[in-house]
């Protein structure tokens, strides 16, 4: 009944009186159990059940639990509307998890962004002054501020300080309080390469070999999802222009990964009690060509299009100055990814590992492109 009344209310917010049609699914993904309800908008029908959640990959009990109120309720999946998904689980494993001798690098401002606590005072802002709060989980000695800042772009707008990074990571170590330091490479990284992008990364990858114990370097593929700035960026040249700009050969072969394979076994690297050093190379299962790429890309769009390669230094002209602008595809950086591969070497650790099947990230660049 309660379903019923919902869905009539519904109703009269659907525009003249038209009922709503379709279906909105709710996910709560708990740490023991995935909660999920299912209502039918034009019936007001409501549905609930659980599964048991996945902690070592919560996509599986969460696709699980899609499958089964689809199955409870005869509804197919082709009438959802809307998915909406809430968890706490990050939180919990942050809160739960043993995380003694942790610290943390920020940057600079941000050091007592946690004391400063403006976001949310239990019982409303009149409570600030007895509210007492809850212990650091960084004791404040052991966060060290560094400069440089990136944007919500996530691009540079202030040069990392590297000196100071490393300056940290001494200290750190010196006061016991760095466990684990885990930094994010690149995959495809050649010590041979005289870019200042991989010549820094090279040099940072063995600073920190030589001075830490337990040093765990992620070199993953390109990264791909639905915010990512590369395949998002082609697709406006893809819509627009008959003739497409092919940088180089397109010969070089690259190996995307998706976001949401990277941050599961990161979170499982976090807490697990992995020490001593170690690269692992996150990639997924498919390698492509970049004129591969771009057939594919043209395909998923259902359009028909030229390429026409460009030399490379051609290239670096163009991308040197369309950068400066906001219509620029790629930049000089993601540029030089179509000078050489970017694949596994096969050599170090990878998502099996901890037994993770990355996903088919033809299929994420598929559901990109037919957004």
């Amino acid at each position: 009944m309660w379903g019923t009344k919902i869905g009539q209310k519904l109703q009269l917010f659907s525009g003249f009186g038209k009922r709503m049609k379709g279906i909105k699914i709710g996910i709560d993904t708990g740490g023991t159990f995935t909660d999920i309800v299912l209502i039918d908008l034009y019936t007001g029908n409501m549905f609930v059940t659980k599964v048991p959640s996945t902690p070592e990959n919560p996509a599986i009990g969460f696709n699980h639990s899609i499958y089964k109120i689809l199955d409870n309720s005869k509804a197919n999946e082709d009438q959802v509307n809307v998915i909406c998904h809430g968890t706490t689980v990050a939180t919990n494993a942050l809160l739960q998890s043993p995380l003694d001798g942790l610290g943390l690098i920020v940057t600079r401002g941000f050091k007592h962004i946690l004391e400063i606590a403006r976001q949310a005072v239990p019982d409303g802002y009149g409570n600030s002054y007895f509210w007492i709060k809850p212990d650091r989980l960084v004791p404040l000695q052991h966060i060290h501020e560094v400069g440089g800042r990136c944007n919500f772009k996530g691009e540079e707008l202030t040069p990392l300080e590297e000196d100071s990074v490393r300056e940290s990571i001494t200290i750190l170590k010196k006061n016991n309080a760095l466990e684990k330091y885990i930094f994010f490479s690149g995959l495809g990284i050649d010590k041979n390469d005289k870019s200042l992008r991989i010549q820094a990364i090279v040099k940072t990858e063995n600073y920190l070999k030589e001075t830490l114990a337990n040093v765990i370097i992620i070199r993953p593929g390109v990264i791909i999802g639905d915010e990512d700035h590369f395949i998002k960026k082609l697709l406006p040249i893809f819509k627009l222009f008959y003739l497409i700009p092919l940088f180089g050969d397109g010969k070089s072969k690259f190996q995307p990964v998706f976001v949401d394979d990277v941050s599961i076994i990161i979170k499982r690297i976090v807490l697990d009690r992995l020490f001593g050093s170690h690269i692992f190379e996150l990639a997924g299962p498919n390698i492509l060509t970049y004129a591969e790429l771009y057939k594919e890309i043209a395909r998923f769009i259902g359009k028909k299009k030229v390429f026409v390669p460009f030399p490379l230094l051609v290239s670096k002209v163009i991308i040197g100055i369309a950068e400066k602008t906001p219509f620029s595809p790629i930049n000089l950086e993601q540029l030089s990814l179509f000078t050489k591969d970017n694949i596994k070497t096969g050599i170090d650790k990878d998502f099996s590992f901890y037994n993770i099947s990355p996903q088919d990230t033809l299929g994420i660049i598929k559901k990109i492109c037919t957004k």
